[in-house]
């Protein structure tokens, strides 16, 4: 099927969108914010994702999108973001599913189509998602916060930040941070209208939103509803879809939709109150009830009736927030806050299956429940000043509990939760400048974190980071850090399975051979570690201050990944790729190493599709199978991941008495990105692989505006 000829195309047909704004709601937050034009004290608490500290920029490639440029761009939901960043990769998305040959476990438990922010392509896990700077409960059993989840009505700017940031935020922020900040200062009243379809017929998306916003004497109120609706697209329908027998399985996909049907309600109210001219109180809530629906068909040979599986899955998210800032005297500043997020979802499937000859008609329900609470304080302000330099810090203390519940028809599952305690500091030291009459800058920013895990024990990330203007209009920046990931609840299982398998041995000229598998549960599983570097230049002509370029490069060094070895669909071919896991496969094993593999196994059945009877308890499995191998296909702190490359981004706005002209381009070229399973594998280039990093994304922008009308052009490569 065409890469992108499916529902997510209907953007560029839509046929009506309708804004409609009953007053002005400009705020602050609304104007573009030009930080070569700031001071430090001119920038006062502007807060920079990526630091704590409010009022410095950060060493590390940073794209930011406000609420200007999204209506600009017509961008109807924040995937679509997502989707035109070139930083970032469609693993966990509704298109990301097809991609079913790059063999990512995450994206093949995208049943319902959630969308998740994936920089760099190292997985979406290696990306921390924040809204407001607060972590969330996220979907596919917790591991991701789906985006899809968060209106675009609601959202002021989204903020992104490549490059490991596990020193100011914890972990998950290994390739980077995404953070959603939401319309905390609208005023007025805004009502927006989408409709669009697909070009070829049928994928119709609907969207309406509603928002509020007020001052209140010594408070601001602002409160939203939200509703969306998508029908579905058949690539049969559209042409895209072949209906012929897939030989090898004997099998004819007659229906399948690239675009499901999804409906959406979404409620949003965030307020805050000054006490006094030094106390503020704010709150925040975001509620969403997401419903999934979908159906494919398909026909099996020699069967009489067509197979269908029907999928329904209603979710609920919620995210409340509540805090406290509190102005302490020396412009230093104390924020505490609480927060809590879940996330439950229930997936109702019906599967009936004629396979010709015998029939399988079956129903199931799967429950999930994430959560995740914490309390947090901080403070930040400057430092007594030394020998004439004045550095800011930040620092803080955190408290943050995770939990995990699954089901099936009402049995319990997966049942875990951690507590993570953590202290957290940060420092910008100015080293040279800026002053009025002398541009040179020099400021060096250091930050470290200790998290101290209920399960995995204690780690400390550091981070240091250099910016330098030797002149006007030049600035080099450099920055290093350590992160890390630890592995999510739902691959903390508690079950290891063995079983017996048949699969083709070339060491026997392809005979098959019993391979004797052990998957699951990893006692010694521990956090995945990455370092990463980034360099870049920043160059703003002086004969062409509107103008401004970037170019910067990364490399991104990941350790430990946690990885099954084989995904089960390549079960019978993993001793043709024995050489990618060199120490996982044993060939003639000892009796005691057979033995552990069996008493390995917690659910007390081995499973036997090897034609060969054979019985544990009364049987050696060394005399029934001579030739057995063993494969240690457990999860795993196993693979290394290696990326590099760069970005490239210019920008620039003029005016002319036929108006304001500007500009935009935004590239990132990866240079190498490679992979191996394990540390004594060979490595193997994932770029331009289906569903993992192309090696080269584009995405450019021109636009005109003239008063109160505008035009605007993208491409994207």
């Amino acid at each position: 099927m065409g890469a992108k000829t499916n529902a997510r195309n209907f953007a560029s047909c839509c046929v009506a969108l309708l804004t409609i704004a009953a007053a002005p709601h400009a705020t602050a937050a609304d104007d573009r914010i030009d930080l070569f034009e700031l001071s430090i004290e001119e920038l006062g608490n502007l807060v920079v994702t990526g630091t704590r500290i409010p009022g410095t920029d950060v060493a590390v490639p940073m794209t930011s999108l406000t609420r200007e440029e999204i209506e600009q761009a017509g961008f109807i939901d924040l995937q679509d973001i997502f989707e035109t960043l070139p930083q970032n990769f469609d693993e966990v998305t509704p298109d990301g599913r097809f991609a079913n040959e790059g063999g990512s476990l995450l994206r093949g438990l995208n049943n319902t189509r959630v969308t998740a922010a994936n920089l760099r392509g190292l997985g979406a896990e290696s990306t921390l998602t924040l809204v407001n700077g607060s972590r969330r409960a996220g979907s596919i059993e917790g591991r991701v916060v789906d985006l899809s989840a968060i209106p675009l009505a609601f959202v002021e700017r989204v903020e992104v930040v490549t490059g490991g940031r596990s020193a100011v935020y914890g972990a998950d922020a290994v390739a980077g941070v995404v953070n959603i900040v939401t319309r905390r200062d609208f005023t007025g009243a805004e009502s927006q209208l989408h409709f669009g379809s697909a070009a070829e017929g049928g994928g119709e998306r609907l969207q309406l939103s509603q928002l509020f916003g007020a001052e209140l004497g010594r408070g601001h109120l602002v409160a939203g509803y939200d509703f969306a609706r998508s029908w579905p697209l058949d690539l049969a329908d559209v042409g895209l879809l072949s209906l012929t027998e897939n030989p090898e399985i004997g099998l004819t996909q007659l229906s399948l939709n690239a675009q499901a049907e999804v409906r959406r309600h979404s409620g949003y109210l965030s307020g805050r109150y000054a006490l006094n001219d030094r106390v503020e109180l704010y709150g925040e809530g975001l509620y969403t009830h997401r419903e999934f629906e979908d159906f494919e068909l398909r026909r099996f040979a020699g069967a009489t009736q067509d197979s269908f599986t029907d999928t329904t899955s209603p979710s609920e998210h919620l995210a409340l927030t509540a805090g406290a800032r509190t102005e302490l005297g020396g412009d230093w500043t104390l924020d505490a806050a609480v927060d809590f997020s879940e996330v439950n979802t229930e997936r109702d499937t019906s599967l009936f299956a004629d396979l010709g000859f015998t029939t399988v008609d079956s129903a199931f329900v799967a429950s999930n429940e994430a959560a995740v609470s914490s309390v947090s304080t901080m403070f930040d302000g400057p430092l007594p000043a030394l020998a004439g330099v004045t550095a800011r810090a930040a620092a803080g203390l955190e408290w943050r509990r995770e939990d995990f519940e699954s089901s099936v028809d009402g049995i319990a599952g997966e049942n875990a939760d951690r507590s993570v305690r953590s202290a957290f500091a940060e420092l910008s030291v100015p080293l040279l400048g800026p002053s009025r009459s002398d541009p040179r800058q020099l400021e060096l920013s250091l930050a470290g974190r200790y998290d101290d895990y209920s399960d995995f024990g204690g780690t400390f990330n550091p981070q240091v980071g250099l910016i330098w203007t030797p002149l006007e209009g030049l600035t080099f920046r450099g920055a290093y850090s350590a992160a890390f990931r630890t592995p999510a609840l739902a691959e903390l299982e508690s079950t290891t399975e063995a079983f017996l398998e048949l699969a083709g041995d070339p060491v026997q000229g392809g005979a098959p051979v019993p391979v004797l598998f052990l998957q699951g549960a990893n006692p010694a599983l521990g956090p995945e570690e990455a370092d990463t570097w980034s360099f870049g230049v920043d160059f703003r002509p002086e004969l062409a201050s509107w103008a401004s370029l970037s170019l910067s490069w990364f490399q991104i060094e990941y350790d430990g990944r946690v990885e099954q070895p084989s995904i089960n669909a390549d079960r019978d071919v993993v001793l043709e790729r024995a050489g990618r896991f060199p120490g996982l496969v044993t060939r003639d094993p000892s009796v005691e190493a057979a033995a552990a593999f069996l008493a390995a196994d917690t659910d007390g059945f081995i499973g036997n599709d090897t034609g060969t009877a054979f019985d544990p308890g009364s049987q050696d499995v060394l005399a029934v199978f001579p030739d057995l191998v063993l494969f240690d296909n457990r999860v795993g702190n196993i693979a290394i991941e290696e990326a590099r490359g760069f970005d490239f981004k210019a920008s620039g706005e003029f005016d002319t008495e036929a108006g304001v002209f500007s500009f935009g381009l935004n590239l990132t070229h990866t240079l190498e990105h490679e992979r191996r399973v394990t540390a004594a594998s060979p490595s193997f280039s994932l770029i331009d692989e289906v569903g993992k990093p192309a090696d080269t994304r584009v995405r450019a922008s021109g636009g005109w505006t003239r008063g109160a009308y505008g035009a605007f052009v993208y491409v994207n490569y």
